[in-house]
């Protein structure tokens, strides 16, 4: 980072650098062969001549050598140049041309230390200029006229300095505007270009205008394949009066406000369909863009692993029936439904005969296997809408919304039966059959939570089992 910024910096004073070198070794030149000159006529101009030359040959010197210092060799290059015109100007009265050296001390102090310091130099000048012409003891051989005119010449070269000054800083920032402008633009040329993210404009029809090559890795199309194409091609049937509800909400919000997030399933060239989250802001009314802005990215595996949570959470992994945490927030759903219409609404309770057993004499693996056996039946002899989960070891419990009690005695004996005929697979050809006791309560006005229908079926299901087991008891009824 410092070796950046020094390189910088050498950068910034190369010119400096480069105007001083070139000012002393001509004025150093310049000052020793005058030096000669002056000498015949005045040893005190030749003297100052040649110690002005010396100087500067020291100070292109020491310049090399210290180009660091730029600014204090500078500032001691003015003084010096203003020491030796201020005693041309007061000496050499012969020289009609020497009121001209100030030009060039004003000139370079503006170049050199910048427009303050330039200004600071010009009123220096002005007053030595108009002190020196009426100075007692010295004749500039100048008319009041020449002084006026040369004090006026020089505040008009100070303005025309810094008009250009300000002008090239106009235009230096024009070009750095422009700049920006253009390294932002290609830094979201190539993060649109790279990015994984679709980003695309629609107009208020949703139809594509513009879209990022990302949509080819997302959905497999080209760009050129979206172009002119409507959005809602894409968007699943199912959730296309939601993309409508979207875009009206984009077009009732004008004015690049970021809107309201949505999850779309949008469908891949190959038929398949990837869920999107997309969000979008309506710039219809910037003559730039000319449209509504969207930008997707796609979850589709973040869902997936939402829902692998969300299942595991809810379904037992044996079984894959609902757990019983899951089943008892559906039961109490359905038992809420059932208070407010007074529909009827059984609960059986299931519980594998002799489980135990199984589990000592086969194995736990072949328990197991009961077990899954015994979810199998249950699905397929129940309805979809009935509600089946195992709340515990060999414990199941069942639901059937909108059944009556002599359909949901049916309903259990005939479960009662298909576990009885099925049959579990074992090694080397072996199977074994297993029966369960099934117990049944009736909704009742009192049941205040699931839990009380439950209670009353497993008390049901004991008495099934105290009864000899493989049968179906209903409450108060033996």
């Amino acid at each position: 980072m410092f070796k950046s910024s020094s390189i910088e910096a050498d950068h910034t004073l190369d010119p400096k650098v480069v105007f001083l070198n070139s000012v002393f070794l001509f004025a150093g030149i310049v000052a020793f062969g005058m030096g000669f000159f002056r000498w015949q006529a005045s040893a005190v101009m030749g003297s100052i001549d040649f110690v002005f030359s010396l100087c500067n040959f020291a100070l292109v010197y020491y310049l090399n050598s210290h180009k660091e210092r730029v600014a204090t060799i500078s500032s001691i290059a003015l003084a010096l140049s203003y020491c030796l015109f201020t005693a041309i100007y007061l000496l050499a009265s012969n020289n009609s041309t020497r009121i001209s050296l100030f030009f060039l001390l004003s000139a370079s102090a503006f170049f050199l230390k910048g427009r303050q310091a330039g200004f600071t130099w010009l009123i220096l000048v002005l007053l030595t200029i108009i002190t020196g012409h009426f100075l007692p003891g010295f004749d500039t051989a100048y008319s009041h006229l020449d002084i006026v005119t040369a004090s006026l010449y020089l505040m008009a070269l100070f303005f025309i300095f810094l008009n250009y000054e300000i002008f090239k800083e106009k235009v230096n920032e024009r070009d750095r505007d422009k700049e920006v402008l253009r390294l932002s633009e290609e830094r979201f040329r190539t993060m649109v270009e790279n990015g994984n993210d679709i980003i695309s404009i629609i107009s208020e029809t949703g139809m594509v205008r513009f879209i990022s090559p990302s949509v080819e890795s997302v959905l497999g199309f080209e760009p050129g394949e979206m172009i002119n194409r409507n959005v809602n091609d894409l968007i699943h049937p199912d959730e296309q009066p939601k993309a409508a509800m979207a875009l009206a909400n984009a077009l009732a919000h004008p004015g690049g406000e970021t809107l309201e997030q949505y999850e779309f399933r949008m469908k891949h060239k190959d038929g398949s369909y990837r869920d999107i989250e997309m969000v979008g802001c309506n710039l219809i009314s910037n003559p730039v863009i000319g449209g509504i802005v969207l930008n997707g990215r796609d979850i589709t595996e973040r869902k997936k692993l939402e829902n692998e949570l969300k299942h595991q959470a809810r379904v037992d992994l044996l079984t894959g029936l609902n757990n019983r945490r899951h089943f008892f927030e559906l039961a109490e759903q359905e038992l809420a439904r059932a208070k407010r219409y007074g529909a009827p609404l059984p609960a059986l309770m299931l519980d594998v005969d002799h489980f135990k057993l199984v589990n000592d004499t086969y194995g736990h693996h072949v328990g197991d296997m009961v077990l899954q056996k015994l979810s199998e039946v249950c699905v397929q002899t129940l309805r979809g809408i009935d509600i089946l989960g195992r709340i515990g070891g060999e414990e199941f419990a069942i639901l059937l919304p909108e059944t009556k009690s002599e359909q949901a005695f049916e309903v259990a004996e005939r479960l009662r039966l298909a576990v009885a005929g099925a049959v579990v697979p074992l090694e080397q050809g072996d199977s074994i059959h297993f029966t369960v006791s099934i117990g049944v309560a009736l909704f009742v006005a009192t049941d205040a939570k699931i839990d009380d229908m439950l209670n009353r079926a497993d008390t049901a299901l004991y008495a099934a089992k105290n009864m000899g087991r493989n049968r179906v008891c209903c409450e108060g009824i033996g």
